[in-house]
């Protein structure tokens, strides 16, 4: 009874923390869905968006997928909401701020006198208690607001049983005591279900249930049991087994027991009395002993805890202890001797003379070593140009010597190659025939085997220039094509659904082609498929993309379910024509650049693709596949059940643009494919085996009228793979892919000059209004964006009085904001980093690069990094024959909005809406900041920006990354460490290790450390912004920008150089009120490089370079710099400068937080 009580009087909270507490919410859970049936949300919730789908019991508990759970609460809670009576309030978004969309559900559920006694970021993890608390809280509120009640329970109905003879029989042959128990569970169960007021209904005769009645005759019967009766014998034998002798027995035995039981009982209770009675004693006097003797009890267990803990201990210390006394022995001895020797040689370093001698040679091997450094960087850039010289040397002499044009190949002259090396396809020209777009790919030529797209600038050498990627390198991409403004370009991919897989080290994000996959080695059906036929992939995560001549995203132009892909733009550029599964077979369709809309061309079984416009834009010519036979129909289904199709059967066909008279041109067997109509908009220029004596893959070029006649052959290089022609618009030249000059799988692009025949010419241009249509176009296409740069805004002064230090300034960039400018260590080239929409099409920050042997102005910027996301801090690696530089981004983990494809950068955080947290909000207002974005790393990536390798995957930012003179290791700032700190690795991103040790005493931060982290000390204390500094070739001098003395205020830098002593302080730049900052000096020691704001306004910053001259070397001894900041000096601003354009870069100001780090020599500086 005592424990029972005790039991009893435990609160009832501390009972809810038993086992089965971490199951209620499972409970919740459950309740919740049910609740969420009664509401019939299978009909009234996922109906409303394609994306919702039904809710398993538990899907809530747990967080599995954040994204996808959050997006489903608050979809669901929206809803809830509506079901409650406010049918105005707005569903969310896939892509809303979630701050927003919780605060606008917790406002409503508050609204409704739920009580939210939890915080609300809580809900932002789409699972746990507090999100089946809102759930299950709206849940309960719908119901009421609907009008949720309960009907009356119908009973069900059970049919009579039929019970047949034998199991009569084997129910009767049970025990009294199981029928009792079968009865009474019968009627327990069944109580509940008899309606005593139900009418009875006719009862039937069961005929089992009737009596037997016998038909044999009574006499007869009594007469036969007489006849037989004598033969009856009946013989009873005694048997052990006899039942009625061990009856007797239990009766004898029973009889006794009861006489036994009645002496025996009174015995017993008395012994029981007295047992019960003694217990009682023995518990009231145990718990008199333990109530007595529990402190003793505990003092006892402490003791013996702490004598095992000092046994254990002693255990312990006690191992070894004989040979640490011998160690001892012999430390001390040693200890002894070196004792004696110190004072032997401090007897003899009592003359200062050697010591001064051996101080006046150290200076002497620091201004060697400082002379060294620069003749071992002027001879490793002078091998490495040597080196890049051999290259080129060696690209021409193997392509060389191989035969370019063939015996009777009359329509080509002066062939040559473009490309050299990997596999290069689908060359297109711009319209001012300036300009190729092409695709390719290749690990060992581009650094992956994904398709990507490129761009040839046909003014320069092929042998001398590097294609640029136009597309962003991840995933694959085809069938790019310029637009007419000779600006923008199109081409499809899948990079905005690919997901890059971080574990592989260069991140080779290429899509699966079907036949290749691991479905291809369990499915048979595509196994044979892929056995018995040469495929093509329709990926059906293909989209088409406009981009413009940076390669930056403009806009999403298709984004149907399914493949999308093989655009090409009419002459005019209203139209685009283009291959799409939309419909459920490979099509042609038509779409109105201008607003969008699209149109279905072709509607026949087949693939059809590949097409293009007559360049007068009246028809479209286009390959096709068109299975007739039962047996070809069937398996152009299979395949095209697995988004495959087999391009060796194909002819030729031509069709209106408004869809009248399509007809087929072509009747040749084979594959008939890649045409392009030549510019009389009557032939046809196209690939064919038809004729091939090799087999598949052997194609040369024809020609053809597109009505069918006039076919003619055009290339003759037996044997080799032809294909892929464009003419471009001036009619004078032919470039196509070709494997006439290359080794196995390896496809290069070839231009040549086009020569018709008189005869033909005068039939082409037998047309005077198809002559007249070619003119007009000619004369509205407009001019390439650059080659009309505004440059007149930029022909002020770049040039101030007092630069002493700086000659023959020359102006980089015309446009945006530009920061960051990093020379290549042979000095030919700057990777910078720029940003600005209306110039560079887009805000988020990019790399670029400057080709330093070409007039800037006349160049279109190669971008580096992959145009997705935000970039910071490249930098050149110093690699014989390799052209590698690194950047921190972070577009492996961007997310493409498809309705704004372009808008992917990093959100600021003082740049979010409706900022909640007052202690953030009131630092955005006060404190002008950096981001620190917690998904930025460094990458490597070769001389196309193709990923080479990623060098940092770690939690937190890492960035700000530069690479040691000689290549060997690369300093970076991270946060890994929980504060913003300098480390150092390897240059294949192994070991990295903190360089900067922490903060002194007082709190104070340092400018410069040793790479191994010591002799970290202040060389400025001017007050102020001091940042961006950059060692000159001396390994003494830094050059920095500083606004100390600044009159403007925050954002006016100007340029200084000091020593690394804190000596020597001089101005550089004198444009006042202006910005000047990221100066960097070329290898070579002759140029510096830096961005300014002095031929724009502040927020219009570009990159200059000038001829460096050093007047006199800076000595310490004249030097007049502070040793504290001046009185006079203005102090760091506080208040976020104003920037009308809310386009300001993260990298145009002043850090005051985060370091950067620049090497060179020893020395790493330290912001």
């Amino acid at each position: 009874m005592a424990d029972e009580e005790e039991a009893e009087e435990v609160p009832i909270g501390e009972l809810a923390e038993g086992p089965g507490k971490e199951f209620e919410i499972y409970l919740k859970s459950e309740d919740m869905v049910e609740k969420l049936k009664l509401l019939n949300y299978e009909e009234g919730f996922l109906v409303l968006n394609k994306a919702y789908r039904p809710i398993q019991r538990h899907y809530f508990v747990k967080s599995t997928n954040i994204g996808e759970q959050f997006f489903l609460f608050t979809s669901l809670a929206s809803w809830l909401i509506r079901k409650c009576g406010n049918e105005g309030f707005e569903m969310p978004q896939e892509f809303d701020d979630p701050n927003s969309t919780i605060t606008n559900i917790v406002s409503e559920v508050r609204s409704k006198g739920i009580q939210v006694d939890f915080s609300t970021s809580k809900l932002k993890s789409g699972a746990g208690d507090q999100v089946l608390t809102v759930l299950d809280s709206l849940a309960d509120a719908a119901l009421v607001a609907t009008g949720f009640t309960w009907e009356k329970m119908i009973p069900p109905t059970h049919e009579d049983e039929d019970m047949n003879i034998d199991s009569e029989k084997d129910s009767d042959s049970e025990g009294a005591l199981d029928d009792e128990v079968d009865l009474a569970e019968d009627d327990d169960d069944n109580a509940i279900l008899v309606d005593l007021a139900a009418p009875i209904g006719a009862v039937e005769k069961l005929p089992q249930q009737e009596l037997l009645k016998s038909t044999v005759d009574a006499q007869a019967w009594k007469a036969e049991v007489e006849r037989v009766t004598p033969q009856l014998k009946i013989t009873i034998r005694q048997d052990a087994k006899d039942w009625r002798m061990h009856l007797e027995q239990m009766h004898a035995m029973h009889k006794n027991m009861e006489e036994l039981i009645g002496v025996v009982t009174p015995q017993i209770g008395q012994i029981t009395s007295e047992l019960d009675k003694s217990l009682e004693r023995i518990d009231t006097r145990e718990k008199n002993l333990n109530q007595q003797l529990s402190g003793l009890i505990a003092k006892f267990r402490q003791s013996t805890d702490a004598r095992a803990e000092a046994a254990q201990r002693y255990k312990t210390a006690s191992v070894g202890i004989t040979d640490r006394e011998s160690t001892l022995q012999r430390v001390s001895d040693d200890l002894d001797q070196i004792k004696q020797q110190i004072e032997e040689e401090g007897q003899k370093n009592s003359d200062g003379a050697p010591l001064v001698k051996v101080k006046q040679a150290l200076l002497k091997i620091e201004e060697d070593i400082a002379r060294m450094n620069v003749q071992i960087g002027v001879l490793e850039q002078g091998l490495l140009a040597s080196h890049l010289r051999e290259r080129v040397a060696f690209a021409q002499e193997a392509y060389a010597g191989a035969q370019l044009h063939f015996p009777g190949e009359n329509h080509l002259q002066n062939v040559q190659q473009l490309t050299f090396g990997g596999q290069n396809a689908e060359g297109y020209f711009s319209f001012d025939d300036n300009f190729l777009t092409f695709q390719a790919m290749g690990k060992e030529r581009y650094g992956t085997n994904c398709d990507q797209i490129y761009r040839l600038d046909l003014r320069v050498d092929a042998h001398k220039q590097t294609p640029h990627r136009i597309s962003n390198g991840i995933g694959g991409t085809t069938c790019s094509y310029f637009y007419p403004d000779n600006s923008h370009i199109l081409y499809a991919g899948n990079f905005h659904k690919t997901k890059i897989d971080r574990s592989k080290p260069d991140m080779d994000s290429c899509p699966v082609k079907k036949c290749q996959s691991p479905e291809a080695k369990t499915d048979q059906k595509l196994a044979n498929l892929c056995n018995t036929s040469y495929t093509w992939d329709l990926f059906p995560d293909y989209d088409i993309f406009q981009v413009n001549q940076y390669g930056n995203i403009v806009s999403q132009l298709t984004d149907a379910e399914g493949y999308d892909a093989e655009g090409t733009v009419s002459p005019d550029g209203k139209t685009m024509v283009f291959t799409s599964l939309r419909s459920g077979d490979p099509e042609l369709w038509l779409m109105d650049l201008a607003n969008g809309s699209v149109w279905q061309l072709t509607n026949v079984t087949g693939y059809d693709g590949g097409a293009f416009f007559s360049r007068d834009g009246q028809k479209i010519v286009f390959r096709a596949s068109r299975p007739a036979s039962p047996g070809d129909l069937q398996k152009y289904q299979d395949l095209l059940s697995y988004n495959l199709v087999a391009p060796t059967a194909m002819e030729l066909f031509t069709i209106n643009v408004d869809g009248s008279n399509m007809k087929q041109i072509t009747h040749l067997g084979g594959a008939n494919w890649a045409p392009f109509y030549l510019n009389d908009s009557r032939r046809i220029i196209f690939s064919t085996d038809f004729n091939s004596a090799q087999g598949f893959g052997a194609f040369d070029l024809f020609l053809i009228n597109d009505d069918g006649t006039g076919l003619e052959q055009v290339t003759f290089d037996n044997g080799q793979f032809d294909a892929f022609p464009m003419m471009n618009y001036a009619g004078t030249k032919l470039v196509w892919g070709s494997s006439r000059n290359g080794s196995a799988y390896e496809l290069n692009l070839f231009i040549a000059d086009w020569v018709d025949s008189p005869s033909t010419r005068a039939n082409r241009l037998e047309d005077q209004n198809l002559e007249q249509q070619l003119e007009d176009v000619e004369a509205e296409k407009p001019s390439p964006r650059w080659q009309d740069l505004e440059t007149e805004p930029y022909d002020n002064v770049v040039h101030y009085a007092g630069e002493v230090h700086l000659a023959n300034v020359k102006q980089l960039t015309f446009g945006g904001q530009n920061a960051e400018g990093y020379f290549s260590f042979d000095d030919t080239r700057l990777t910078i980093q720029a940003t600005g929409g209306n110039y560079y099409g887009t805000d988020c920050d990019q790399i670029y690069e400057i080709d330093l042997n070409h007039p800037p102005e006349s160049q279109i910027l190669p971008r580096m990094s992959t145009g997705l996301g935000g970039t910071t801090c490249s930098y050149y690696f110093n690699e014989n024959g390799n052209r590698h530089s690194l950047y921190a981004g972070n577009f492996w983990n961007v997310k493409i909005d498809p309705k704004n494809p372009s808008k992917s950068c990093p959100v600021k955080k003082c740049s979010q809406p409706n900022i909640t947290d007052p202690v953030l909000a009131n630092l955005c207002k006060t404190e002008y900041t950096w981001d620190i974005y917690p998904d930025y790393d460094i990458f490597k990536v070769n001389e196309f920006g193709n990923v080479v390798q990623q060098l940092t995957n770690h939690e937190g930012y890492d960035a700000e990354g530069v690479v040691s003179p000689d290549g060997k290791l690369i300093a970076f700032t991270s946060i890994r460490s929980g504060d913003l700190e300098l480390w150092i690795m390897n240059s294949d991103g192994t070991n990295p290790r903190q360089s900067e040790p922490p903060e002194d005493a007082e709190g104070k931060r340092y400018l410069f450390v040793d790479i191994d982290g010591s002799n970290l000390r202040q060389i400025t204390h001017l007050g102020g912004a001091n940042w961006a500094p950059y060692y000159l070739n001396d390994n003494k001098r830094v050059i920095f920008s500083t606004d100390f003395n600044s009159t403007a205020g925050f954002g006016a830098f100007d340029l200084y150089l000091i020593n690394d002593d804190g000596t020597g302080l001089q101005r550089v730049t004198y444009d006042d009120g202006k910005f000047d900052s990221f100066p960097m000096m070329n290898y070579e020691g002759t140029k510096l490089v830096w961005g300014s704001s002095r031929n724009g306004t502040m927020y219009d910053l570009n990159l200059f370079i000038a001829d460096w001259v050093d007047p006199e070397a800076p000595s310490s001894a004249s030097s007049s710099a502070p040793s504290s900041a001046p009185s006079s000096a203005p102090s760091s601003a506080t208040n976020a400068p104003n920037d009308p354009t809310g386009t300001t870069s993260a990298h145009t100001q002043p850090p005051t937080t985060s370091s950067t780090t620049e090497f060179q020599g020893k020395v790493m500086a330290v912001v």
